[in-house]
């Protein structure tokens, strides 16, 4: 009886040895790839002086590592492999990026310039941060999270295909460039409101995305040309043909009659208009002659 016994625990320990087991995953890897999803905003960025700089030269450091804070990076990291990096200042690049236990490559499109972070999770009262700094170590750039992925990831106002507007034009355009143009920068605001809209948020803010479109509670219209954002004008090919695209939207907004209800929420409200005129410029309605006269 105790040799059968034997031979069955025999058998079935070969069984069970002989199975084949279920892959062990790596949770960490996808974890931080996941956390990675979101838009982060530049809020500090430090020197890491080595431990034999003298007390002035690590201040010197200090004060030039903070002169990054002037410009604000927004970077947005998205689930099909790529991001924007956006400035207030207008400038905008996006590419390719990879993310490798504890390192986050930046491929830079249309450049050669490439980027390998080590990445750092973290929490600021409350709200996920995330530490960026180079194998060298020299300095550390710490991000908020601005603005966590939206459902549909194309939708997000940062993805590269609603911030072509950004791109400077690298010729004089002509008067359909300049509409296309101002049709993406429409894009991209009306995606700021839906995102706001899915994100539930209290707070909406264009400050990465200044521009002529003026924002009010319930209405859209246009800023005083004194008023326009550098980082908008200079998007453009020259100042006359962003002069152009002022004065198209200007005709549009002087002949044009918004007859849609108010339900009463100027985020709804104003993606309702934005999308009116959206409608309208895709029709061509901006390219049509103006008399003077109305």
């Amino acid at each position: 009886m105790k040799t059968k016994l034997l031979q069955l625990f025999f058998i079935l320990f070969i069984f069970y040895g002989c199975k084949p087991q279920p892959k062990k995953e790596k949770p960490e890897k996808t974890k931080v790839s996941n956390n990675l999803l979101a838009s982060w905003g530049l809020y500090d960025v430090s020197s890491m002086a080595e431990a034999n700089t003298s007390a002035d030269d690590a201040l010197m450091e200090e004060a030039k590592s903070k002169e990054k804070l002037k410009d604000g990076i927004l970077l947005s990291i998205f689930k099909d492999g790529t991001f924007s990096d956006v400035r207030k200042s207008s400038q905008y690049a996006n590419g390719i990026w990879k993310n490798l236990g504890d390192k986050l490559f930046l491929d830079y499109k249309d450049s050669t310039k490439t980027d390998t972070l080590y990445i750092q999770h973290d929490l600021v009262n409350e709200q996920q941060s995330l530490s960026l700094y180079p194998p060298t170590k020299k300095f550390k750039m710490q991000f908020v999270e601005y603005a966590p992925a939206m459902e549909n990831f194309k939708e997000d106002p940062f993805y590269s295909a609603n911030n072509l507007w950004r791109k400077k034009a690298s010729h004089a355009e002509t008067l359909t460039e300049i509409q296309d143009r101002l049709g993406n920068y429409f894009k991209h605001l009306i995606y700021i409101l839906k995102a706001a809209k899915e994100r539930k948020q209290q707070v909406v803010s264009f400050e990465y995305s200044q521009g002529i479109v003026k924002i009010y509670s319930g209405g859209i219209g246009i800023e005083e040309p004194s008023q326009v954002a550098n980082s908008w004008i200079n998007t453009y090919y020259n100042n006359d043909d962003a002069k152009a695209a002022y004065k198209m939207f200007s005709n549009y907004l002087r002949h044009s009659h918004y007859k849609g209800a108010a339900v009463g929420d100027w985020i709804q409200d104003d993606y309702n208009i934005l999308l009116s005129i959206y409608s309208d410029l895709k029709q061509g309605e901006f390219l049509k002659p103006v008399n003077e006269n109305e």
